[in-house]
């Protein structure tokens, strides 16, 4: 697990690095729909294989369902969306990025929740309540993208998905690294 732990931080951060390094260019709709398809089928595969690996067994049938759909949007975007007239295109792209990203986000909520209820650690929900702001505000942002569709909004929600994108792995390892703080305290007060 901690081999993956590690890949996934390399993966991600360098994804988040080609997002803020490339957002002129991606923001391009013949490179648009190529890229979110690729992103949502990489959050796809990746969710599969990083809860095979965490619980060393099979997982929930819903979550493999959903993470299958998303495989299935991303090929979509990328096999079936044609690059005709822009704003049709835009507004295609838009759309189906923005509706992944708040059912996306519905689930990172109840995920949030959950934790927020569970935790007894400051800084574990701090983490939480930070991630809870943080997928409010790509609910926000992906309803805007709704509305008008474009490339305007397709760049502002490139750099949010650069930040969704570190955070995926940042909170995680602030989670960890207070638990094991928690775990050294415990020890030294008994």
């Amino acid at each position: 697990m901690k081999v993956y732990g590690m890949i996934r931080t390399g993966l991600f951060g360098a994804l988040t690095a080609v997002v803020l390094a490339l957002v002129p260019t991606l923001a391009e709709i013949e490179v648009l729909r190529y890229f979110i398809g690729s992103v949502i089928i990489f959050y796809g595969v990746e969710e599969i294989v990083f809860t095979a690996i965490k619980y060393k067994k099979h997982y929930a049938i819903h979550s493999l369902f959903w993470n299958v759909v998303e495989i299935v949007i991303g090929l979509t975007l990328i096999v079936f969306v044609e690059t005709g007239e822009t704003n049709v295109t835009y507004a295609v792209v838009c759309v189906v990025w923005a509706m992944w990203s708040i059912l996306r986000e519905t689930r990172e909520l109840a995920e949030v929740t959950e934790e927020l209820k569970e935790s007894r650690l400051l800084p574990c929900r701090i983490v939480a309540i930070v991630n809870l702001i943080e997928s409010l505000t790509v609910i926000a942002f992906s309803l805007t993208m709704l509305i008008e569709p474009g490339e305007h909004h397709a760049k502002i929600h490139l750099y949010l998905l650069a930040v969704e994108l570190f955070t995926k792995v940042l909170f995680p390892i602030i989670k960890t690294i207070a638990e094991k703080h928690e775990e050294k305290n415990k020890e030294k007060t008994e």
